[in-house]
């Protein structure tokens, strides 16, 4: 059956609608965590969610669950009693002790480079775009690259950069693996969402792209099984064990970058082996031990 044009169009309208509102209440929630945090003398800066929405063309609404916010390592102690707090809760924080897993450019740099821009009249502390692109490809490749959606996140924030943008402070600070995790991230928009690269410090890397790679990502975007922590699933012993067999072997994209390597490599048995011993057998080890205690 066909359906209604008009009737879809109001589903649209509809969504977009609610999209918005849900960006307003966003919003809201951002400037009252960073009004938290100054209250108790500490300065964080946003990253991820609403700060990549402002890459995107105004008719796509960029919505996020959460507000992620970044502190110095010796104001993350007291960030966390305050995100943990009656009033914290509420403000869905998801908080950083600094970004040290998504960068090796020091918090302290990143900080006193950030950018601040207004909203609701509330000054907001953001990373700078450079630095900002670093963190949200080391991010979504940290997830195994799973999410196809997000990196929409990586398209927008390439395709849309200020005009300004400075390719050397973003990709020179870091290792040359680094590098090249961005040149991949910005190859996979390239191949599967059009992204043009002709004036970028790699133009075709859509066509420099490892087979194993590509096939890695299409393998994740083809199934409907998300990772979920092993810890949260004792009542649940089905999908515990398939949560076990998805991890089993690890992702070699997210053993990749759990490693520090380079993605260009084909060694990449390597990587998930290490990557085994460092993160799966801790975790599963520690969500038995859960999931025996609960079963007492």
């Amino acid at each position: 059956m066909l359906s209604d044009p008009e009737s879809a169009d109001d589903e649209i309208i509809d969504e977009y609608r609610w999209n918005l509102l849900y960006r307003k209440k966003q919003e809201l929630r951002i400037i009252a965590a960073f009004e938290l945090f100054r209250l108790h003398g500490i300065e964080p800066v946003l990253i991820k969610g609403w700060a990549i929405g402002s890459y995107y063309p105004p008719s796509i609404c960029r919505t996020a669950s959460d507000t992620d916010l970044a502190v110095h390592s010796y104001d993350h102690e007291t960030a966390e009693a305050i995100r943990t707090s009656p009033e914290g809760r509420k403000l869905i924080i998801d908080l950083h002790n600094g970004v040290r897993r998504h960068d090796t450019v020091p918090f302290e740099t990143l900080f006193e480079r950030a950018e601040t821009v207004t909203l609701g009249g509330t000054a907001i502390r953001i990373l700078r775009p450079e630095d900002h692109l670093r963190v949200v490809v080391s991010h979504w490749l940290t997830d195994g690259a799973e999410y196809k959606d997000k990196l929409w996140d990586i398209y927008y924030m390439i395709q849309n950069r200020p005009e300004n943008f400075d390719w050397d402070l973003c990709l020179k600070p870091v290792s040359k693996h680094r590098q090249r995790w961005i040149e991949a991230a910005a190859g996979l928009a390239s191949k599967y969402l059009g992204l043009e690269l002709s004036e970028t410090p790699f133009p075709n890397a859509a066509d420099s792209l490892p087979e194993w790679l590509i096939e890695c990502v299409e393998r994740e975007w083809a199934t409907e099984l998300r990772l979920v922590p092993l810890d949260t699933l004792f009542r649940d012993p089905a999908q515990f064990i398939r949560q076990v067999k998805k991890r089993i072997p690890p992702n070699p994209i997210a053993s990749v970058i759990d490693c520090d390597g380079d993605l260009y490599s084909e060694r990449i048995a390597w990587s998930q082996t290490r990557s085994f011993f460092r993160r799966f057998i801790p975790s599963a080890a520690h969500a038995a031990h859960i999931f025996v205690s609960h079963g007492r």
